[in-house]
């Protein structure tokens, strides 16, 4: 069952509002942080072991994670609410996971997995805990992604974006100039990003969001004379009101090879790009120079962005502009993440610059005072 971390006592039913690691490398646990800020520990494994592809449950209740313990490998998934002694169930011994997701309402996850190509792409209905595959990729870094209501789940293949509902599979299929496609808010339509942002209906009727978007992307002084690859850009991430994203795209110069990323800011209905480096009042940001590499992420009503750059945390109030930097001295802080609810920002944080131990920090969702969290 789960422990209270600071009482030992069975823990209550709650909340997942954050999820870290925290151990000896071999040795680490899992923690569940629920929404009272109270710290409970999930693991106890005595053995040497490594935990892979974390993944939490939309409802905040379930939560399921690769073991790797004894050169055995298995998922094993938990409802952390399921008391007095927590159900869980380990599949998929001795696999390969690559990537692992659950669908909107928690009745199918969907696993990436194989020890080479092709990879599959399972299902499992989590009532019956019954597995199938869905289909098969040919390349190492499959895009999958479940819609936000329901259990529709997209994935690309061969240039084109199919659509599946488990149990019944796959009904439908796009032909895409982006590779990464996401849902829309209703699950009616995907979002693609490439020279414009466009809305695309299941039918294929195509609305444009926002034309030409490279054309509004400016490059700092000291990037004269490069240009953008919006077909090669790193990711885009987006807020899941659908309504803005942060987009690394690639910059190199116009006669040499190599490149770097940089990252954008873009307000889809507001038609606006901004820099980050801009925003924040950055020195140019390259996810290639290892001091310059972003973390970001949304809160959960697409109103705040939140950021880490040479081990400072930046909040951006979306709407107001306003900017506010989390720093403390000696301190390189990096992962940002808004808890389920949003209230406020967890954070990692080796203290001095040190590797080898890191510790959980948080603040509220406006900023304030860094508080470590207590277990």
């Amino acid at each position: 069952m789960v422990l209270n971390a600071q009482t030992g006592e069975p823990a209550a039913q709650f909340i997942i509002n954050y999820v870290f690691t925290e151990g000896q490398r071999g040795h680490q646990q899992i923690y569940i942080v629920d929404e009272h800020l109270k710290v409970h520990l999930l693991t106890d494994y005595k053995e040497e072991h490594h935990f892979f592809r974390i993944s939490v449950s939309f409802d905040r209740k379930k939560l399921c994670f690769q073991v790797v313990m004894n050169s055995k490998r298995f998922l094993k998934i938990i409802d952390v609410n399921s008391f007095p002694e927590m159900k869980s169930i380990e599949l998929l011994h001795n696999v390969i996971i690559h990537d692992v997701s659950w669908s909107a309402d928690t009745k199918y996850i969907a696993v990436v997995c194989g020890s080479e190509l092709p990879y599959q792409l399972l299902i499992i209905d989590t009532s019956s805990f019954n597995t199938y595959t869905l289909t098969r990729f040919d390349e190492y870094s499959p895009w999958f992604q479940w819609s936000l209501q329901g259990h529709k789940l997209l994935f690309v293949k061969d240039y084109k974006v199919m659509f599946a509902e488990p149990p019944a599979g796959v009904f439908g299929e796009l032909s895409i100039d982006s590779i990464y496609p996401v849902w829309d808010e209703t699950g009616q339509g995907i979002i693609v990003f490439s020279k414009d942002i466009c809305h695309i209906s299941l039918d294929g009727t195509r609305t444009l969001l926002y034309a030409d978007v490279m054309e509004h992307m400016t490059l700092p002084d000291d990037y004269i004379g490069r240009h953008l690859y919006p077909g090669t850009c790193l990711g885009v991430k987006y807020s899941l009101d659908r309504k803005k994203c942060i987009l690394c795209t690639n910059v190199a110069p116009l006669e040499v090879s190599s490149y770097n990323e940089m990252y954008f800011f873009i307000d889809i209905e507001k038609k606006l790009t901004i820099r980050l480096s801009d925003i924040f009042k950055l020195e140019s940001i390259s996810a290639f120079d290892a001091q310059g590499y972003m973390f970001c992420d949304f809160s959960p009503d697409s109103m705040k962005l939140v950021c880490d750059y040479k081990g400072g945390i930046y909040i951006l109030d979306i709407e107001g502009g306003s900017t506010v930097r989390i720093s403390k001295a000696d301190y390189i802080f990096h992962l940002p993440e808004f808890s389920a609810d949003g209230s406020v920002i967890f954070f990692r944080g080796p203290k001095q610059g040190r590797s080898d131990n890191e510790f959980t920090y948080y603040v509220t969702a406006g900023g304030g005072e860094i508080k470590r969290l207590d277990y």
